[in-house]
């Protein structure tokens, strides 16, 4: 029983040496960490000036205007006549 347990102990042992090795051998990060964060600040410090960047509200103009030529047209004289009938009734 306590040749097996040593063999397990044995097994596992290697398995993380094989672990710890392939851990070893991967390359190093392609992107440089500190130049990363530092550009990635760099981009926040800009999204921060874009978003506090006070906004013009323009006045609209006067619709009085239009308001008035939409009332003319719907009461001036013209809106009392009626129009031709299109159809006409059979009796």
């Amino acid at each position: 029983m306590e040749g097996m347990m040593d063999r397990k102990v044995q097994d596992v042992n290697k398995s993380l040496d094989a672990f710890e090795l392939r851990v070893l051998k991967r390359p190093a990060p392609a992107i440089d960490l500190s130049s990363f964060q530092a550009e990635l600040s760099s981009l926040w410090d800009d999204i921060d000036a874009i978003l506090s960047t006070p906004t013009v509200e323009l006045q609209s103009a006067p619709t009085a205007l239009a308001d008035d030529t939409v009332l003319d047209a719907l009461f001036t004289g013209t809106a009392e006549e009626k129009p031709a009938p299109t159809h006409t009734k059979s009796f």
